[in-house]
């Protein structure tokens, strides 16, 4: 059972790293920075709102 659970994460990194193989830098860059504006519209947020 450990051996497939291991399988299994081996598995999902392989696909995580094949999709961003083919999504490129590019679209490394549009995740990261659409990331940091939402963390930055909700911390401007949060001061707003105090």
């Amino acid at each position: 059972m450990g051996n497939e659970a291991y399988c299994q994460v081996e598995g999902a990194i392989a696909l995580v790293s094949n999709i961003l193989a083919r999504v490129g830098l590019s679209g490394c860059l549009f995740i990261s920075l659409a990331i940091a504006i939402n963390y930055n519209s909700t911390a401007s947020g949060d001061r707003i709102s105090l």
